[in-house]
């Protein structure tokens, strides 16, 4: 019989707004969610066996100039020795899954 441990790796995050003085949710920014996933699955092809599966937005991302850069938790995308991948959608080639306030960022 053999014992196992493992190790919980957690993180949190918010993205701030300091124009606007708030937090902003992807909801505030993103429209069309599945209009993403195809994006990022366009963009990505090929570069994590579990990406054709993905479903939905992960709940970790931020902004990074015109992209929008996703973190997938440990093993949802890769391997384990992979930790958690981060993936950008470039914006520009889907701006009509973005709500007004999410086209006025990329355009800053």
């Amino acid at each position: 019989n053999g014992v196992g441990a493992g190790v919980y790796q957690g993180f949190s995050h918010f993205v701030y707004d300091y124009e606007r003085g708030e937090r902003i949710n992807l909801k505030d920014i993103v429209k069309d969610e599945k209009a993403l996933v195809k994006q990022l699955k366009k963009q990505h092809k090929g570069s994590y066996e579990g990406l054709p599966n993905v479903t939905s937005i992960p709940s970790a991302w931020f902004l990074s100039g015109k992209n929008l850069c996703l973190i997938f938790p440990k093993y949802e995308i890769g391997y384990g020795s992979d930790g958690c991948p981060e993936l950008g959608i470039d914006l520009t080639q889907c701006m009509d899954a973005l709500t007004d306030y999410g086209k006025k960022l990329i355009e800053k």
